[in-house]
């Protein structure tokens, strides 16, 4: 009798030992004195770009190597902020709401975070992006940042004396989002081409195409743009071996005619496209933890019509690709070895 009470006893352990250690990887204990100073440059961030909003509990954010990487924190009403647990740096920000889906995977699951507008699921050896549905594997190169002891709140963010200039364009007023079956790259070009429409009084409808919808189901069924997974470098030109690309769309005699640049996302690059020569970008985002197998079935294109800076980095405003403007990106978290596309005459 004692040894079966051994042994129940040792059964009883363990399986306390197995619920505590799940319950510790999803809602790993948080230092206060870190998180205080993380909520300090959240609050500083959100008054550097004039949002007053109230702050929420913040949801843990694990790396594709199950550290702990960053927070999100929902936002008053609406929107929310993701800053780094590593170095308490804001990575991104929307006006707009998380994901549903991520709020209810949130309750009973990790949440894990691949860099900017990147929110998954894992499930066996697979990750599945909570926004675009797409599932992938993961390279052990994948988005973390380095840990630093302290967290700096002296001068990171702003005061009115830190603020640099913020070249912003014009928000787009028209746009479609990847979603309904409709992939970001196409998505992030139609967009694109609708913004000069809207702003430079381009003509970018072709034959009968009247609106952005038609627009966008035009370059997919006249064989201009694929509806897949798509590097920005590959819809430029003749792609998936029966698609001409955007160069040939272009060249069109009933369309305004633009060349098309493809380059690397250098932030000088951006800032110079949208402040010197009044262009928005299409920015190619995130990807860095992913697997070559993967493709660009892991990439999100948005696109780019200013930026934020600070004493301390630059933010990309974008239209996320999924219906939201004034999102804010940090450029530090996007690799420079990204692609980034824009049209000149």
């Amino acid at each position: 009798m004692k040894s079966i009470k051994k042994i129940l006893a040792v059964i009883l352990t363990a399986c306390m030992i197995c619920c505590c250690s799940v319950t510790a990887f999803a809602s790993e204990a948080l230092s206060t004195s870190r998180t205080a100073s993380i909520n300090e440059n959240v609050e500083n961030f959100l008054s550097g770009i004039n949002v007053d909003a109230t702050i929420g509990t913040p949801i843990q954010l694990y790396n594709f190597g199950n550290e702990l990487e960053a927070l999100l924190y929902p936002l008053g009403e609406s929107g929310y902020v993701v800053a780094s647990y590593k170095d308490g740096h804001i990575v991104e920000y929307s006006p707009g709401n998380i994901p549903a889906t991520l709020t209810s995977a949130a309750k009973n699951q990790a949440i894990y975070y691949g860099g900017p507008l990147t929110f998954c699921i894992k499930s066996g050896n697979e990750f599945t992006n909570l926004a675009s549905g797409a599932t992938f594997i993961t390279d052990t190169d994948y988005y973390s940042v380095d840990y630093v002891s302290a967290i700096n709140t002296q001068n990171t963010y702003v005061t009115q004396q830190q603020t640099r200039q913020t070249p912003l364009l014009s928000s787009p007023t028209n746009y479609v989002s990847a979603s309904g079956g409709w992939y970001c790259t196409i998505t992030g070009i139609t967009n694109l081409l609708q913004y000069y429409d809207d702003f430079y009084s381009a003509d970018v409808y072709s034959g009968t195409v009247s609106t952005i919808s038609g627009l966008r189901s035009a370059l997919n069924t006249n064989n201009y743009i694929y509806n897949g997974p798509l590097y920005l470098s590959d819809a430029a030109t003749s792609h998936e071996s029966s698609y001409l690309g955007l160069r040939s769309y272009l060249s069109r005699i009933d369309v305004t005619n633009y060349s098309v640049t493809v380059t690397d996302l250098e932030c000088s690059n951006v800032k110079s496209q949208i402040g010197t020569y009044s262009r928005p970008v299409l920015l190619m985002i995130y990807t860095s933890s992913i697997d070559d197998d993967a493709s660009a079935t892991s990439t999100h294109i948005v696109l780019c019509y200013g930026y934020w800076e600070t004493s301390m980095t630059t933010y990309y405003i974008v239209n996320d690709g999924w219906g939201n403007n004034s999102v804010y990106v940090c450029a530090d978290d996007v690799p420079t070895s990204f692609e980034m596309l824009y049209l000149r005459q």
